[in-house]
């Protein structure tokens, strides 16, 4: 409803005092009402009159329109349930806040929110006070000042801190998995607050944000430091410091997080790479994947979660396309090398052809994920269509990924999943030959995907950058980007999946016009 809010105070600025409560449609009458409450003093008929006009005019007249209208009021109350919705519904894992609103002057107002040290830590990393104020401004008309204060706790304070910031839960209805055996601790020895548990489930039995008590072995621990709001003596800036650990217990992996409070910052240094333990804390949902807020940490002896490997189910070929249609293809940008004029090698009369060209998180096959998959399918040596589709990884895009192919985590935020897209794919490249330009990597990722999901990956394979190797032995380097200037090639955003498979089509066209025979032989198999 912002898009309507807009358009009716470019028609008039009276209506910027409108706020829009709720909408609906009555298919069996074609009516849609809308309620709305006004901020200032009088909003008469003749304006409602007029308000309904602007909106039949906005929706084309495609239904009849009934607003309802009343005074909207506003108080102290209603802005701190406003906050504490908004702070549960956004930040569900930030607990045990104290919101004090107070009416500084008509129309202003100060909200001041008391955090635990390390939920104030978290939401000054995310501009919440930024984020909070527009928030109340789009829906109350209000204006704000945002004021998040980091709780004292003096070294002396009698305060049991640690009770109060979490109350250990360690039962099964916060499963969201159930069919997983727990893991025996053993000998526990408390290092950071007090644990005292027979067993825990594993990472992998939990997909959502919640309070849990998870086992593991850490590694890649990292010590940073980060600002306070609060100062030293002497006026200069006061640091604290934050602990970031992997934990995996065999079942899977999760990165943690960890603020020390004033009496436990010097046992930091007791948390090591190579160390078994068993934490409790706060599962956080970071646009779909989960990291752990430590409370506690404790040494302790366990048995490594070893998880019953099922046979893998063999995925057959789809009817239709489900997900991702080819396009066919259209030559806008590249050279004419694919238009038919030149010369067609037998290979490629003879053989259904899918050149493609993969970008991924990484160099490890079995370990990095897909993030694009670019794709043309060739017959008698011209291209009829084209795949190409940005995927939505599990993990975030690592920055050193996204420097090389361009790819960020805003650009597959809204993108399909590897198992959608896996489908169609299997289906574009049955009965094809497959090409690649160093094809050991790119089939690799695909192999290590297949295994894994049950997608058979046996097609025939044809290295590009073999045939490029064979026809200009003179030349050193072979690397696609120098091939394609060599060849008169034209390629346009190198490492991405789409061009880069674009320009191996055409060098395998060219390059099997400049190799006898025997090479081809060899090569092709």
């Amino acid at each position: 409803m912002v898009n309507v809010l807009k358009y009716l105070i470019s028609k008039d600025e009276k209506f910027k005092d409108l706020i829009i409560t709720s909408v609906e449609y009555m298919a069996s009458e074609n009516l849609l009402c809308m309620k709305l409450q006004y901020t200032c003093d009088v909003f008469l008929d003749s304006d409602k009159q007029y308000l309904e006009k602007e909106l039949l005019t906005y929706f084309n007249n495609k239904f009849d329109i009934e607003c309802k209208l009343k005074k909207y009021l506003i108080d102290e109350d209603v802005i701190r349930d406003y906050v504490i919705k908004y702070i549960e519904d956004k930040f569900p894992s930030v607990t045990n806040n104290n919101t004090k609103i107070k009416r500084i002057q008509s129309g202003f107002y100060k909200v001041v929110i008391e955090l635990n040290v390390e939920n104030y830590a978290y939401l000054k990393t995310l501009d919440f006070e930024e984020r909070l104020n527009s928030y109340l401004k789009e829906i109350t008309k209000e204006e704000y000042e945002i004021v998040l204060k980091e709780k004292d706790y003096s070294e002396d304070s009698n305060v049991d801190i640690l009770e109060e910031r979490f109350q250990l839960l360690n039962n099964s209805d916060n499963l969201q998995v159930i069919d997983y055996e727990p893991i025996e601790i053993k000998n526990i020895e408390n290092l950071i607050g007090t644990l005292d548990v027979d067993f825990v489930y594993p990472i992998a039995s939990y997909n959502t944000a919640d309070k849990v008590v998870l086992a593991g072995e850490i590694s890649h621990v990292r010590v940073s430091e980060y600002e306070s709001r609060f100062k030293n003596k002497d006026g200069s800036a006061k640091l604290n410091k934050r602990v970031n650990f992997n934990l995996n217990d065999g079942s899977g992996k999760i990165n943690c997080v960890y603020f020390p409070v004033i009496a436990d910052v010097e046992k930091i240094d007791s948390i090591i790479d190579g160390m078994r333990v068993v934490v409790s804390g706060e599962l956080e949902d970071r646009e779909g994947l989960l990291s752990l807020k430590i409370k506690s940490v404790s040494k302790c002896e366990f048995d490594t979660y070893v998880i019953e490997e099922k046979p893998v189910e063999l995925k057959t070929v789809n009817a239709e396309y489900k997900y991702i249609f080819p396009k066919a293809f259209e030559n806008n940008t590249q050279s004419d090398f694919l238009t038919g004029a030149e010369k067609v090698d037998q290979f490629l009369m003879d053989n259904d052809v899918v050149v493609f060209d993969l970008e991924t998180t990484g160099l490890n096959v079995n370990e990095c994920e897909i993030i694009e998959i670019g794709a043309v399918k060739m017959r008698q040596g011209q291209v009829i269509e084209i795949f190409d589709t940005l995927i939505k990884p599990t993990n975030p895009i690592p920055a050193d990924a996204t420097a090389i192919n361009n790819i960020t985590n805003e650009m597959v935020q809204d993108a399909l999943s590897i198992e959608k897209v896996m489908q169609d794919f299997y289906k574009f490249i049955d009965g094809c030959v497959l090409v690649a330009y160093n094809i050991a990597y790119d089939y690799g990722c695909l192999k290590a995907y297949g295994d894994k999901n049950g997608y058979v990956f046996d097609h025939k394979q044809v290295d590009a950058l073999k045939l490029a190797k064979k026809a200009l032995p003179q030349y050193k380097s072979h690397k696609l980007g120098k091939v394609v200037k060599i060849l008169g090639i034209t390629l346009d955003n190198a490492h991405r999946a789409l061009f880069d498979t674009i320009a191996t089509a055409e060098v395998l066209k060219v390059t099997l016009n400049m190799l006898s025979e025997e090479d081809k032989k060899v090569i092709l198999g």
